[in-house]
């Protein structure tokens, strides 16, 4: 999106207009995708991040640093938040409630049942159409219990700052120092990936909100910044 808007158009303006429509494009595709077919559809989501990051372009390098930066640490918060006040937990909650809600007005069990279901047997278009309407709130309520919308946002927000300033245009990409740090990144990253494999098949601790949970988080926020950089 930066590089997008380092162009001009014909009047010398940004191409914001250019870069909502392909965002409307984004959204119109991503819930076709979401509604018709999987609800683990990514590109809606990032439809809307798209729009909020847009909102934002006229802040300075600083703030959107800075606002990157508490982003990616934010899931930390948010999960100890959820732990010690069980409020926080009402949005992903509600999303849930919902998907059942859904679920049981067509004569559905529940989200993991009916999955199957659908996966394992040929059932008519409309019926898997019911279930995949019903899976939105699930997905939802996943990406808020998780506080997906803080990585990907902060991950957007510093990327958009290294595409304006063309920083990485700086780089020597054949220099020693480039291949070092990449070694160096996939030998912290490579351990910290099987960590969190293991934590993830352990993972009722995280959806119990204890201390194992917060465990999991912090050692996720670490790998996606390694791994992002």
């Amino acid at each position: 999106m930066a590089l997008q808007l380092n162009k001009l158009g014909a009047d010398g303006k940004p191409r914001t207009d250019y870069i909502r429509r392909r965002l409307w494009a984004m959204l119109l595709l991503g819930g076709i995708h979401l509604l018709f077919l999987w609800e683990g559809d990514i590109v809606f989501f990032y439809g809307i991040l798209g729009f909020i990051l847009l909102s934002l372009r006229n802040k300075s390098n600083r703030i959107l640093l800075f606002l990157g930066v508490v982003s990616l640490l934010l899931p930390i918060v948010m999960y100890l938040l959820k732990m010690y006040f069980p409020v926080c937990r009402v949005p992903s909650e509600l999303l849930q409630w919902a998907g059942e809600q859904l679920y049981q007005l067509q004569g559905l069990t529940n989200q993991d049942t009916s999955r199957t279901e659908v996966l394992t047997t040929g059932n008519s278009w409309l019926h898997n159409f019911g279930v995949t309407i019903g899976d939105m709130p699930y997905r939802f309520a996943y990406l808020f219990k998780v506080s997906r919308t803080f990585k990907v946002l902060g991950a957007m927000l510093i990327g958009f700052v290294i595409g304006r300033t063309n920083i990485y245009k700086r780089f020597k990409w054949c220099s020693k120092k480039v291949y070092l740090g990449v070694l160096l990144g996939l030998l912290v990253t490579i351990p910290l990936t099987i960590k969190l494999a293991y934590l993830m098949d352990n993972g009722a601790a995280y959806d119990a909100y204890k201390v194992a949970g917060l465990y999991y988080t912090i050692v996720f926020v670490i790998w996606y910044l390694l791994l992002w950089l």
